[in-house]
């Protein structure tokens, strides 16, 4: 038997948390002098003890963990929780880091303040397209490279199922009428041949339409990372406000450089990226 500050030595925790332990019930003592007080702990409660504490560092709570222990949960169970705990890490991972490129931006705007603008804006005509698209509700922005490459895959995959040749560029589109961070309708496509006709039947998660002639739209180049592409709408909305333009359609995302994502699905690292919004006056 090991007395408790032993104990907590031989087990790399503090003698305060094995008494937090005991008092949740989740580890308690071999045995308990109740005329001292003293806790006394067996050798054979070590790996118990270390279940607990890998299972609290991989972000279980100690509540989890006594219902964990409690209802001796199984390989394929322990499987199946942790499948879950490292989804929802995945999650605070792209949370973290859609945090991290918003104050990366906002000290790039603050450090560019009363500088040469760094994109120049022009109007230009937009000649019609044919665009083949899908089109989803991405729940956050956190989660758009996600959503991209998951939405370009099955855009692929349903013009090759079907025999439909693309030419090309890969477009996006932005329906939202006013910025937000949550449930953003989105459609990304490609352009085909102005010359299309396809006679078959589409499924219903494909569309195939015409995207008329746009007499003015206010237009600028990017190039960089796609994680800095807002700093290129926030330049291109700018403008537009400044210059008394009025938006007339959703904002497009035109890959001049190829597509997004190579064979592997890898992202190009110094893509170019026309952006573009319809105008009236």
């Amino acid at each position: 038997m090991y007395k408790i500050g032993d104990f907590s030595r031989l087990g790399q925790v503090s003698v305060r948390m094995l008494r937090h332990y005991d008092q949740l019930d989740l580890l308690k003592p071999e045995n308990v002098d109740y005329s001292t007080g003293y806790r006394s702990y067996s050798i054979k409660q070590l790996p118990s003890l270390n279940r607990i504490l890998f299972l609290k560092d991989l972000g279980f709570t100690l509540q989890q963990v006594k219902e964990m222990l409690a209802n001796n949960v199984n390989i394929e169970e322990m499987k199946a929780l942790l499948r879950e705990k490292q989804q929802a890490l995945e999650e605070e991972l792209n949370q973290a880091k859609h945090r991290f490129d918003a104050v990366s931006l906002r000290l790039e705007q603050i450090e560019n303040e009363g500088k040469e603008p760094l994109y120049e804006v022009m109007l230009k005509e937009s000649p019609p397209l044919i665009l083949a698209s899908v089109r989803k509700t991405v729940p956050h922005t956190s989660q758009m490279a996600h959503y991209c490459q998951s939405m370009h895959q099955e855009l692929y995959s349903l013009l090759k199922e079907h025999h439909i040749q693309h030419e090309g560029p890969e477009i996006t589109l932005y329906h939202d009428k006013e910025y937000q961070e949550e449930n953003m309708d989105v459609e990304m496509g490609i352009c085909l041949n102005k010359n299309f006709i396809f006679e078959g039947t589409l499924p219903v998660n494909l569309s195939v339409r015409n995207l008329p002639k746009e007499k003015k739209v206010a237009s600028l180049i990017y190039k960089g990372p796609y994680e800095g592409t807002f700093s290129g709408v926030l330049a291109l909305l700018n403008w537009v406000t400044l210059n008394d333009w009025n938006i007339s359609g959703a904002l497009r995302e035109i890959q001049l450089s190829g597509p997004t994502h190579n064979d592997r699905g890898e992202v190009q690292t110094e893509p170019v990226t026309e952006l573009q919004i319809p105008l009236f006056e």
